[in-house]
């Protein structure tokens, strides 16, 4: 199976995914951003007993909160954690919620371990730290690579780490699912994880490069992926069936968490494969033919 000629289809498949959560972005008026990130009410309380997060919810759902995110807290599934989206009157609906869920569970005052307000400074701020540790983390992993192999190699690990984040961005935007601080968490496990695969790609390039002298580069290429394949597969569907299984079983804090991961792994594996490789191909290729354009005239 030759790669580096289908290039043009390898990226037409992703691009086609991110235009269609660009498309669902506009509609829906960007991602749905959680308190980390929008600001809100967190409200975190001592059930003192395992609970059922049907009934916390059917709380919430009285007033008017169906956008809040309920998850589990401590051990034994006795606290639970609310995080309130900005509404009008805030503080008495809050208020009216405690009030709501204490008698429900018969609460005391001491059961109501925290009551915090996220305003708009602290999640913008967030944003900007987020961007920022993305920004930052992409520019080292070029150098890393531009010293280990060539700045080439850089600039093609770095589409495909963009590419990554991009798909989990359009995923979050099709399937509108709320973005907290832990998908930070999320993004930057994932470019660490998708750097180390196409890192090994281009460790058997330049393997192959002192090895196959007489190929082309596009075959040269080609033949890394594949003596890569297997390794890339076998090491991304082992973490994959553990972050799932994680995912089925974990709390609502750890499923925002898995669940980008998941995507994540599916993106990265695919673009360490299917499009570092070949974008490093391709570029390289034309370098060459400009250097040799010269001595054929």
């Amino acid at each position: 199976m030759k790669i580096v000629s289908k290039a043009k289809v390898w990226i037409a498949i992703p691009l086609c995914i991110i235009v269609i959560g660009l498309i669902f972005g506009i509609i829906n008026n960007g991602f749905n951003l959680g308190i980390d990130f929008k600001g809100g009410t967190l409200i975190h309380l001592n059930i003192g007993q395992p609970y059922d997060v049907g009934d916390i919810r059917s709380i919430l759902n009285q007033h008017g909160l169906d956008e809040a995110v309920v998850s589990g807290a401590g051990d034994g599934n006795t606290e639970v954690l609310i995080r309130m989206p900005n509404i009008p009157d805030e503080d008495r609906v809050s208020s009216a919620v405690i009030d709501d869920i204490s008698k429900q569970f018969q609460l005391a005052e001491k059961d109501i371990l925290s009551v915090e307000k996220v305003g708009s400074v602290m999640s913008k701020e967030l944003t900007q730290n987020a961007l920022l540790a993305v920004v930052l983390s992409c520019g080292f992993m070029l150098v890393y690579i531009w010293i280990r192999f060539e700045f080439k190699s850089g600039v093609a690990a770095i589409i495909a780490l963009v590419h990554d984040v991009l798909i989990i961005a359009a995923f979050l935007l099709i399937f509108r699912i709320q973005i907290n601080s832990t998908f930070i968490a999320a993004v930057l496990t994932i470019i660490g994880y998708s750097i180390n695969n196409t890192i090994v790609i281009f460790d058997r390039i330049r393997e192959n490069t002192k090895k196959l002298r007489k190929c082309t580069i596009q075959e040269l290429t080609d033949k890394s992926i594949k003596q890569s394949v297997v390794r890339s597969i076998n090491t991304s569907l082992t973490t994959l069936i553990v972050i799932v299984v994680l995912y089925i079983l974990g709390v609502e804090s750890i499923k925002e968490f898995a669940l980008p991961i998941i995507v994540g792994i599916i993106a990265g594996t695919y673009s360490s494969l299917l499009i570092a490789g070949p974008i490093w191909a391709i570029w390289t290729n034309r370098s060459r033919t400009k250097k040799l354009a010269p001595q054929r005239k």
